[in-house]
C-alpha cells in the first residue's frame, strides 16, 4: 500500500493524506478574504485533484483504464467550466451569468463523467443482475418525480427564459438523475465492496446535492457560494479514491458474491418509493398546482416495480432454499466423500486424547494395514500404540509427545512400531494440537504414514554411497573415515594401526581379454578372499580399479601386519576359476604402520601406496614396509617420471645394437635392440635407470612400441643396403604391461606392416613369468604371435621359477642363458652344471640356446664345448649405435670358421693376453 511518513515517523496511506489536504483546502477556501482569491483558490483545488487522479491511476493501472481515464477526463472538463467562469467574476465581475463556454464544458464533463462510471458500472456487474437494476430503477424514478416537479417542470414552463437556457437549465437535473441512477447501480451491484469504490459513490452524491441544491436556490432565490464546498468534496473524494490500492478492484466482479435485500436497503427502496406521494402532499400543503399526471404515473411505475421486485424477491427466497438444499445435500455427499477419502489414504488418520492418556477417539480402518490390529482392538486399548512402539525409539517420542502438550507446537516425528505379525514399519506421524473448548478436553488430530519403503531406499543410498557397488566392500570415502576412527583410538590406547595398500597383477589383461564381466567376477572373488585374511574388526576396502587396501587396528607388532600380508598373497596366488576357465593372479602388498601421533589417513594411504610401489619394483608377489626414506625415492621416481614421459616423445630416447654371434660360424646371426636415453643433463642412462619405472607406470607400453617400430625401420635399411645384413634376425624385448594389452598383436602386425619387415625377420624376447601363465589368454596370445610368423625366446631363462615342462606347450623358439649363470663358468661347477642343464634340455626340445654375457675366452670355449648354439657379450661386441653396429658388421674378422676352430683360435689369442685364464679341456 502506498504511504506517507510524517514528521513522527508514523506511516500513514496516501488517500488519507489526499483526504486531508482536500478539507484543509475546502476550509481554507471559505477563509479566504476576496472573492477574486477564492475563485482561484477553487480552480487550483480543482486543477490539483485532476493531477492527483491521473497519477493515482498511472500508479495503480486499475482495469478497466478507459473507465478511468474518462472519469478523469470528465473531472477535467468540469474544472475547466470552472476556470471559465473564474475568468467572467474576476476579469467580466459578472457573478450572476454563467458564459456559454462554461455550460457546454460542464455539460460535455457531466456526459464523459457519465460514461466512465457507466463502463466501471457494466464491468463491475459482469452478467445479469435483474434484482439490482429494479432496485436502481426505483431509486432513480422516485428521486425523479419530485426533480420534474419542483426544478425541471418550472424551467420548462418560464417563459421569459430563452429556449438555450431553458435547456442548460434542464439538462443539469437530468444528468444529476443519471448520475443518481449509476450510484444506485454502482451500490447494488454484486462486486466486492472497497474503499476505492466507497469513495467514488460518495463523491458523485456529493456533486449529485451540489447540484440539486444550486438549481433550487438559482430557482428560489438563495447564495449559492457555500455550495462550492460540495463540489470540491467531489474532486478530493475522486482523486483519494484514485490513490487507494483498491482502485484496482472497483470493477472487478465477483461471481460469488450475493446482493441481500437487507433492513438497510429495504428502508431506502421504501423511502424512494415514497417520494412521489410526498411530493404531492408537498404541494397540496403550499397549495400550488397539483401535476397530477406526472405523479400518478411515477406512482404507478413505482407500484409497478415494487410489484416486480417482491416477485424476484419470491424467487430469490426459492432460489435461496433451493441453495441450501442442494449445499446440504453437497456438504452430506462431501462428508460421506471424505469419510471415504479418509477410509481409503494410504495414511491412518488418528484423534487422539491429549496430555499423558494415549487413547484414541477415532482411527481410520488403514490401522489394521498398517500394524495388523482392527480399529476395535487399537479402540479399546488405550495403551497399545505406547506398547507397539519399537524400545529404541520410545523414550523419544513421549518426550517429544511431552514437549508438544506443554507448547502447543505441532506433532512431527518419523519413528518404529511393531507389527502384531513383529514386522517393524517405519511411519511418519504429523499432528496437531486442538485446545479446549467448553467442555470438550484439548485432542490431537494427525495421521500417520507408512514411510518403510522409503526408509529402506534411503538406507540403501546410504549403504551404496559408502560401499562399492560391486563387491560391497567399503570405498575410499568409507575407508578414510574408519581409518581416521582407528587412529583417534591409537591415540588413546597407545597401540598401532597398521595400512596395508595391494593391486592385482596382470588385471588389465584378464579384463581385456577375458572381459568386463571375467574381471567384475575375478573381482567378487579377490574381495571374498581378502576378507577372510582379516580379523572381524578390521577393514577391507576397495579402493578403485584392482586396488584394495585393509586397515588393522590394535596392531601391536610389526609381524601381525607382515602375517596379514603374507596369508593376502599366499590367497591371491591360488588360480581362481571364472566361469570354465582358470585364472592366474597376484599381488604385491605394501605396508605402513603408525600408532596415530601425527599421521593422518591420506599420510597413511600415501607411505602404503609408495611401499607398494617400491615392493613391486624390487618382486612381485611380496611385501614391503615403508620407510622413511622411500618418500624421498618416490618423490625422485615421480621427477624421473615425468623426465621419462616427455622424453618419449622428444627425442631423448636412442636404440643401441648388440650382435648375437653363432658359435659355430662366428657370424652374426642376429642383433639385439636396446633402449638407452640420452638425459639432457645426466648424460646417457642405461636401461636399468628408467625401464623399471616404465613398467610400473605403464610407460613402458608406448616405449616398448616406439624401440621395436624404430629398431625394424633400421633392420629395413640394413637389409637393402648390406648384403651382410639381408639374414640378420632382430631380437626386440616385450615387456609383460606389453603382454597385458589385447591387442597386443594387431599393434605388432601394423608395425611390420608399416616398416615392410618379415615377421620372420623378427624375435621377441618375453619374460618366464609370461611362459609359464596358464590362462588361456596367455597361450592364445603366444600362439598368435607364432601364427603371425614371429620367433619367440625366453628372455633370462632360468632366473625364475623355471617350469620345464610347460616349455613342451609354449611355442617357444630361443632360451637365452641369462649371465648370471655365464660369468662363473669355468670357476663354479653349479653353473656349469646348470648351463649344461638348459643346452641339454633346448637340445631335446628342437630350441635354439643363446648365452648373454660372454666376457672371456674362456665363457666361449666352455659354452662352444657344451654345445650352445649363439652368444652375445662384451667379447664380440657390446652395445653401439647404429652407425657403428653397421661399421662392426661389415669388418673382414666375421668369416666363418669351423666351430672348433674359431673358438679355439679365439681362446688361444685371449690366453696369450691374459696368463690368469685357465682353457677347459674341450675334447
Amino acid at each position: 500500500m502506498s504511504a506517507a511518513i510524517t514528521s513522527t515517523g508514523i506511516r500513514r496511506p496516501l488517500w488519507l493524506w489526499m483526504l486531508f489536504a482536500g478539507l484543509v483546502s475546502i476550509a481554507g477556501y471559505y477563509a479566504l478574504p476576496s472573492d477574486t482569491t477564492r475563485d482561484v483558490a477553487y480552480v487550483a483545488v480543482g486543477l490539483a485533484a485532476v493531477t492527483v487522479m491521473a497519477c493515482g491511476i498511472g500508479r495503480h493501472r486499475p482495469v478497466p483504464a478507459g473507465a478511468w481515464w474518462l472519469v478523469v477526463a470528465g473531472e477535467f472538463l468540469i474544472v475547466a467550466g470552472d476556470v471559465g467562469w473564474a475568468i467572467n467574476e474576476i476579469f467580466y465581475h459578472s457573478e450572476t451569468s454563467v458564459p456559454f463556454v462554461a455550460h457546454i464544458l460542464y455539460l460535455v464533463g457531466y456526459l464523459v463523467l457519465v460514461g466512465g462510471t457507466l463502463r466501471l458500472v457494466r464491468a463491475r456487474s459482469a452478467g445479469t443482475n435483474q434484482s439490482g437494476s429494479i432496485d436502481a430503477t426505483i431509486v432513480t424514478l422516485g428521486f425523479g418525480v419530485p426533480c420534474w416537479i419542483f426544478l425541471i417542470g418550472p424551467y420548462t414552463r418560464a417563459a421569459n427564459v430563452s429556449l438555450t437556457e431553458r435547456a442548460i437549465s434542464v439538462s443539469y437535473p437530468l444528468m444529476d438523475i443519471l448520475l443518481l441512477a449509476l450510484v444506485a447501480r454502482l451500490v447494488f451491484s454484486p462486486g466486492a465492496r472497497s474503499r476505492s469504490s466507497a469513495l467514488l459513490a460518495v463523491s458523485l452524491v456529493s456533486t449529485l446535492v451540489g447540484d440539486i441544491l444550486f438549481a433550487m436556490f438559482t430557482a428560489y432565490g438563495g447564495d449559492t457560494d457555500p455550495l462550492k464546498g460540495l463540489w470540491l468534496a467531489t474532486h478530493v473524494l475522486l482523486a483519494a479514491a484514485t490513490l487507494h490500492p483498491s482502485v484496482q478492484a472497483v470493477a472487478v466482479p465477483d461471481p460469488d458474491s450475493q446482493v441481500r435485500l437487507t433492513k438497510r436497503r429495504l428502508t431506502a427502496l421504501a423511502a424512494f418509493a415514497l417520494l412521489a406521494p410526498a411530493t404531492l402532499a408537498v404541494q397540496a400543503l403550499r397549495g400550488a398546482a397539483l401535476d397530477l399526471p406526472v405523479i400518478i404515473i411515477g406512482s404507478v411505475v413505482l407500484f409497478l416495480l415494487t410489484l416486480l421486485r417482491v416477485s424476484r424477491l419470491a424467487v430469490e427466497l426459492d432460489g435461496a432454499l433451493v441453495r441450501r438444499e442442494e449445499a446440504k445435500a453437497d456438504l452430506q455427499e462431501a462428508e460421506s466423500r471424505y469419510r471415504s477419502l479418509v477410509e481409503q489414504l494410504p495414511a491412518v488418520i488418528y484423534v487422539n486424547d491429549a496430555g499423558d492418556s494415549y487413547s484414541a477417539r477415532y482411527v481410520s480402518p488403514g490401522i489394521e494395514t498398517l500394524v495388523g490390529y482392527t480399529v476395535e482392538e487399537w479402540l479399546e486399548d488405550p495403551y497399545l500404540w505406547y506398547r507397539l512402539l519399537h524400545p529404541e525409539d520410545r523414550t523419544r517420542v513421549v518426550n517429544e509427545i511431552k514437549r508438544t502438550d506443554a507448547t502447543g507446537d505441532p506433532f512431527r516425528m518419523e519413528y518404529r512400531l511393531l507389527k502384531k505379525d513383529g514386522h517393524v514399519v517405519w511411519v511418519r506421524d504429523e499432528a496437531v494440537l486442538f485446545p479446549a473448548e467448553g467442555l470438550q478436553p484439548p485432542y490431537w488430530q494427525g495421521f500417520r504414514l507408512d514411510i518403510t519403503d522409503r526408509k529402506q531406499a534411503e538406507a540403501t543410498l546410504e549403504h551404496n554411497a559408502f560401499h562399492d557397488s560391486l563387491t560391497g566392500l567399503p570405498n575410499r570415502s568409507l575407508f578414510l573415515d574408519r581409518l581416521e576412527h582407528a587412529l583417534h583410538g591409537a591415540r588413546r590406547t597407545g597401540e598401532a594401526v597398521a595400512v596395508l595398500f595391494l593391486d592385482l597383477d596382470r588385471f588389465k589383461l584378464i579384463n581385456d581379454s577375458l572381459g568386463h564381466e571375467a574381471g567384475d567376477h575375478l573381482l567378487l572373488a579377490v574381495a571374498e578372499r581378502l576378507a577372510g585374511c582379516v580379523r572381524a574388526e578390521d577393514t577391507v576396502a576397495r579402493f578403485g580399479g584392482d586396488e584394495f587396501t585393509i586397515c588393522l587396528e590394535r596392531v601391536s607388532d610389526v609381524s601381525q601386519a607382515t602375517d596379514v600380508a603374507n596369508r593376502v598373497i599366499k590367497a591371491l596366488s591360488t588360480p581362481f576359476i571364472i566361469g570354465s576357465r582358470q585364472v592366474t593372479t597376484g599381488t604385491s602388498v605394501g605396508i605402513t604402520i603408525s600408532d596415530g601421533a601425527d599421521a593422518t589417513p591420506s599420510s597413511l594411504l600415501h607411505d602404503a601406496d609408495v611401499a607398494l610401489y617400491r615392493s613391486k619394483l624390487s618382486r612381485r608377489g611380496g611385501y614391503l614396509l615403508f620407510t622413511p626414506d622411500m618418500a624421498s625415492e618416490a618423490m625422485s621416481r615421480l621427477e624421473l617420471e615425468g623426465e621419462l614421459r616427455r622424453a618419449i616423445f622428444t627425442g631423448e630416447l636412442l636404440v643401441h645394437y648388440q650382435p648375437v654371434v653363432s658359435l659355430k660360424t662366428g657370424q652374426p646371426n642376429e642383433v639385439e635392440a636396446l633402449v638407452r636415453w640420452q638425459h639432457p643433463w645426466r648424460g646417457l642412462l642405461p636401461p636399468g635407470e628408467f625401464i623399471p619405472l616404465a613398467e610400473e607406470t605403464g610407460l613402458i607400453v608406448p616405449l616398448g612400441l616406439w624401440v621395436l617400430e624404430t629398431a625394424c625401420r633400421q633392420l629395413r635399411e640394413w637389409q637393402q643396403d648390406v648384403p651382410v645384413a639381408r639374414g640378420l634376425t632382430l631380437c626386440v624385448n616385450l615387456s609383460p604391461r606389453q603382454f597385458e594389452q589385447a591387442d597386443l598383436v594387431d599393434q605388432i602386425r601394423r608395425v611390420l606392416h608399416r616398416t615392410d619387415v618379415q615377421p620372420s625377420h623378427v624375435e621377441l624376447e618375453i619374460t618366464e613369468r609370461v611362459v609359464l601363465d596358464e590362462s588361456d589368454a596367455t597361450v592364445a596370445m603366444l600362439r598368435a604371435l607364432t601364427e603371425l610368423g614371429i620367433r619367440l625366446a625366453i628372455d633370462d631363462f632360468g632366473t625364475g621359477n623355471s617350469g620345464f615342462s610347460a616349455l613342451k606347450h609354449r611355442p617357444i623358439d630361443t632360451l637365452k642363458i641369462d649371465r648370471t649363470f655365464v660369468k662363473d663358468l669355468g670357476v663354479d661347477p653349479e653353473d656349469m652344471a646348470i648351463v649344461r642343464t638348459i643346452v641339454g634340455l633346448a637340445s631335446t626340445l628342437g630350441l635354439t640356446v643363446t648365452a648373454e654375457g660372454i666376457e672371456n675366452p674362456v665363457h666361449l670355449a666352455t659354452l662352444t664345448a657344451l654345445g650352445c648354439d649363439q652368444g652375445q657379450g662384451y667379447y664380440f661386441a657390446g652395445p653401439m649405435p647404429a652407425a657403428e653396429f653397421l661399421a662392426w658388421l661389415t669388418t673382414s674378422d666375421h668369416v666363418a670358421f669351423n666351430s672348433l676352430g674359431w673358438a679355439a683360435t679365439r681362446a688361444e689369442n685371449s690366453v696369450l693376453r691374459s696368463d690368469a685364464v685357465e682353457l677347459p679341456q674341450l675334447a
